[in-house]
C-alpha cells in the first residue's frame, strides 16, 4: 500500500456496492474514468493532445458489452435536476476509453495484483472481519489516500471518493 501511495503518477478510482449492483458500479467507474481523462486533457500542454485510456481488468466477468453500449448511449442525469434545452437526462457517450476491455490473468500481472489488493483492502475497511483486524487489514485502504481520486464520488461519507450508490 505504501508503494502505491508513493506513486505521484497514479490515481485510484474505486467502488463499494452490494454484489447485485456490481454491473452498475462498473458502469459508474467507467463513466468517472472517462470524466477524469477529459479533465486531464484540459491540462495537457499540447492542445492537440487528448488523454485517453485503455482499461485492463482481471479475467472473469466480461463487461465489454457495457463499455461498447456506453460509447453510443450513456444517459446521465443532471446533478441540478435539468439540462437546459434537453431535460432531466442527457446522452453523454464515453469518448476517452479507446479500446475494448483488455483481460489479464492476475497470476501473470502485477498491475492486476495491485488492483486486487486495493479492492480487498477496501472490502475489509468497509466489512471488517475481527480475525483479520488482528493484522490491521481494516486500516490498509486508508494508506492509499494520497492516490485516491476523491472527486470520483462527492457523496462518499468517508471523503475518499468511493462510489457507493448506483
Amino acid at each position: 500500500m505504501d508503494f502505491l501511495a508513493s506513486r505521484n503518477d497514479l490515481r485510484i478510482l474505486n467502488a463499494c456496492v452490494p454484489r447485485k449492483d456490481e454491473e452498475k458500479a462498473f458502469e459508474r467507474l467507467i463513466d468517472r474514468l472517462n470524466v477524469h481523462m477529459k479533465k486531464k486533457s484540459n491540462f495537457l500542454a499540447d492542445g492537440d493532445m487528448n488523454a485517453q485510456v485503455i482499461v485492463i481488468i482481471d479475467q472473469g466477468k466480461d463487461y465489454t458489452g457495457i463499455v461498447r453500449r456506453m460509447r453510443r448511449f450513456n444517459m446521465m442525469p443532471s446533478k441540478f435536476g435539468w439540462w437546459p434545452g434537453v431535460g432531466a437526462s442527457k446522452n453523454k457517450p464515453i469518448t476517452q476509453v479507446i479500446e475494448d476491455l483488455v483481460f489479464r490473468d492476475s497470476k501473470k500481472s502485477s498491475f492486476i495484483q495491485f488492483a486486487d489488493f486495493c479492492a480487498y483492502a477496501l472490502l475489509r475497511s468497509e466489512n471488517q472481519l475481527p480475525p483479520k483486524n488482528v493484522y490491521n487489514i481494516q486500516m490498509a485502504f486508508d494508506r492509499l489516500k494520497p492516490v485516491l481520486e476523491t472527486r470520483a464520488f462527492g457523496g462518499d461519507p468517508r471523503k475518499l471518493g468511493i462510489i457507493r450508490e448506483t
